[in-house]
C-alpha cells in the first residue's frame, strides 16, 4: 500500500471530523445567541408590563382627580377649612358678593385656585412622557421578536389617551384662570351684568363645554385601558 493510498482515509476522516466540529459550534453558537435572545425577550416583556402597569396607576390617580407625593412636594395646597371656604366663596360668586368677600375670595384663590389644575398639568405631562418609555419599550420588543407588536399593546390608545388627557388639562387651567378674571373684574367695579363679565362667563360656559365633550370622546379609551372599578 502506498504513502498516498493511506492518505486519503485519513484525510477524509479529517474533513468528517471538522465538519462535525464546525456543525456543532454552529448549533452550539446558535443555541447560545437564541438563549440570550430569549433572556432579552423576556426582559424587555417585564419592562413593557411594568411600564404599562405605570401608565394605568397614573390614569387611575388622573380619573379620581387626586395628586400624588411627588407633586405635592413641588406645588403646595392650601388647608382643608380654607378649601372649604374658598369653593363657598366661589359658588356665591353670583350673589353680589361684598368687596370685603370679594378680597377674601381673591387672597384664597391666590392660595387655592390653581393648586388643582397645575396638579393636573404636572400628573399628565408624566402620563405623557411615561407613555413615550412605553413606546420605546414595546418598539424594542418589535425589533427582538421581528413582529409588530405595537397593536397588542395599544401604544396608539396610549398615546391618543395622553394627548387628550392634556388637553382636558390645557382647558381646565384655562377655566381656572378665567375665574380669576371674574374675580379680578368684580373688585375693579364691573357689575356682574356688565360686557365684560358677560364675555368672560360666555367663555367659561364654552370651555365647561369643550370639557364634556372630550371627556365623552376620551371615556371609552380610557375605561378600555384602565377597567375602573367603582
Amino acid at each position: 500500500m502506498t504513502n498516498t493510498q493511506t492518505s486519503e482515509p485519513s484525510k477524509i476522516k479529517t474533513i468528517a471530523l471538522l465538519i462535525v466540529v464546525v456543525v456543532a459550534a454552529y448549533f452550539l453558537v446558535t443555541t447560545l445567541v437564541n438563549n440570550k435572545f430569549s433572556e432579552i425577550e423576556d426582559s424587555v416583556m417585564v419592562q413593557v408590563y411594568d411600564q404599562e402597569e405605570l401608565l394605568k396607576a397614573i390614569v387611575k390617580i388622573v380619573y379620581a382627580d387626586s395628586t400624588d407625593l411627588k407633586i405635592e412636594s413641588v406645588i403646595t395646597d392650601c388647608n382643608t377649612s380654607e378649601r372649604t371656604q374658598f369653593h363657598d366663596s366661589l359658588d356665591r360668586l353670583n350673589q353680589n358678593l361684598s368687596i370685603q368677600e370679594l378680597k377674601e375670595l381673591e387672597l384664597l384663590f391666590s392660595r387655592c385656585g390653581s393648586f388643582d389644575s397645575e396638579s393636573k398639568l404636572i400628573l399628565i405631562a408624566r402620563l405623557t412622557r411615561e407613555v413615550e418609555v412605553y413606546e420605546t419599550y414595546v418598539s424594542t420588543l418589535s425589533v427582538i421578536t421581528g413582529g409588530d407588536v405595537y397593536s397588542e399593546f395599544s401604544v396608539d390608545k396610549w398615546k391618543g389617551l395622553a394627548a387628550e388627557e392634556q388637553r382636558q388639562a390645557l382647558l381646565y387651567s384655562n377655566l381656572v384662570n378665567l375665574q380669576g378674571e371674574i374675580i379680578t373684574s368684580l373688585l375693579s367695579g364691573k357689575d356682574q351684568a356688565s360686557p365684560e363679565i358677560n364675555k368672560i362667563l360666555q367663555e367659561v360656559s364654552e370651555v365647561k363645554g369643550n370639557l364634556i365633550v372630550l371627556n365623552q370622546q376620551t371615556e371609552k379609551v380610557r375605561t378600555e385601558l384602565v377597567p375602573i372599578q367603582n
